[in-house]
């Protein structure tokens, strides 16, 4: 689907009346702006506890840090403002960030093609998956059903959320690091969508809870964090079954259940490292994507165009990327949040693009651990684009929906 979203404008006037008015509180007494902010957001801290003063002193810190942003000359490209998280600790917003990626590549199958262990390419209409793209020849990239086929011209814009109601499943992943799950469930939900033409609810109940994490890439799996990867290959092995059946909880717990899947899916592709292009092109001819980020500085974000990423960005959430535009000037990946609909611009996040006309920044990871480093891995990653954006992206392909009479 392409263009843009038809709300964007009404949208920031919207969010925009309601920051001030709380901002408007606040500049006659933060405690008032405070009891303003915990009413529309159902806080229920004992006015005299200590959480209450705690809460309260972290509110009126961010309070001042988005009156900052917002007053800055020239104006900015986007605007900070209150939300869901304004009063949550810098430990409890680093526990929703759970992406842990695995730095070192699978190894080949004894079985695999000797195609798939890179001593050649494959040609159109050869099965791909896998690392490197798929290891599909130049000027071939894998698709959708699995198999190479030449890359769309890229337009001006794309957004696969718009016209698609599975597009608009903002979830909220709670206090649980579940990123992982629920952006290679979004992936799976919304190519599985386009091809049956219907709107699919799939679960990541079971991606979070049963997907094994043996390398303990950053985390010990469930809510202590995974990788999109390791989700989709749970995937392609166990399927995926409607949310109906498997409600997600924001638990570890590994559910045995005897439902049906409704969806499986025949492997996954994970691009090239750092190739702006690469996603370009897969983003507008296979779908979304399931994306790697430093969200680190995203939890005042309100709306515009993101660009406060640092220099040496620390790669821990995972997200999906559901398009990209331009903004004026400014050209943006459009981002499907996992923090629910009260965050950014209804749970979406436009990022600073730079390709394909401008070159993306890089910069090291000085903290993969704590981000996206494996047990035994480096101890710095070269990561590229805004907020690390182009430093590992994965699809599923081979989707298939299953008959549930």
């Amino acid at each position: 689907m392409h263009g843009m979203p038809m709300s964007e404008q009404s949208l920031e006037r919207m969010q925009i009346h309601v920051d001030q008015s709380l901002l408007q509180v606040g500049a006659r007494t933060n405690s008032h702006a405070f009891g303003h902010y915990k009413a529309r957001f159902n806080r229920s801290y004992e006015t005299d506890s200590t959480e209450h003063q705690m809460r309260e002193e972290i509110f009126n810190r961010r309070l001042v840090e988005i009156q900052l942003h917002n007053e800055r000359m020239p104006l900015p490209s986007w605007r900070a403002g209150l939300n869901h998280l304004t009063d949550r600790t810098d430990d409890e917003l680093l526990r929703m960030r759970g992406y842990r990626r695995q730095v070192s590549q699978r190894l080949p199958l004894a079985d695999e093609p000797v195609s798939l262990l890179g001593k050649t390419c494959l040609t159109q209409a050869q099965k791909c998956s896998g690392p490197a793209g798929g290891s599909c020849c130049t000027g071939l990239l894998c698709g959708a059903k699995g198999t190479c086929e030449k890359a769309k011209q890229l337009p001006e814009s794309i957004d696969w959320s718009v016209g698609q109601q599975a597009g608009e499943h903002v979830m909220n992943q709670g206090e649980c690091g579940s990123c992982w799950a629920i952006a290679a469930q979004g992936a799976v939900e919304m190519q599985a969508s386009f091809l049956s033409n219907r709107s699919l609810s799939l679960s990541a109940q079971g991606m979070l809870g049963c997907t094994p994490n043996p390398h303990e890439c950053g985390g010990s799996g469930g809510c202590g964090g995974a990788t999109p990867e390791l989700a989709l290959q749970w995937a392609s092995e166990n399927g995926i079954v409607p949310t109906s059946s498997l409600p997600y909880t924001a638990e570890s717990a590994c559910s045995k259940h005897t439902f049906k899947p409704q969806v499986r899916i025949g492997g996954y592709v994970q691009l090239k490292e750092n190739r702006a292009r690469e996603l370009l092109q897969s983003l507008a001819t296979v779908g979304p994507l399931a994306a790697a980020v430093d969200a680190s500085q995203w939890s005042l974000y309100m709306s515009g165009v993101f660009d406060h990423c640092a220099k040496e960005p620390v790669v821990d959430h995972a997200i999906l990327l559901v398009g990209y535009g331009q903004d004026g000037r400014v050209p943006y990946w459009r981002i499907r949040n996992s923090w629910g609909a009260d965050f950014g611009e209804q749970g979406f996040l436009r990022l600073r693009r730079h390709a394909p006309h401008g070159e993306e920044p890089c910069g090291w990871d000085y903290d993969p651990q704590k981000g996206n480093g494996c047990k035994g891995g480096p101890s710095k990653i070269w990561v590229c684009g805004e907020c690390g954006v182009l430093s590992d992206v994965v699809y599923p392909v081979g989707t298939k929906v299953l008959d549930m009479s």
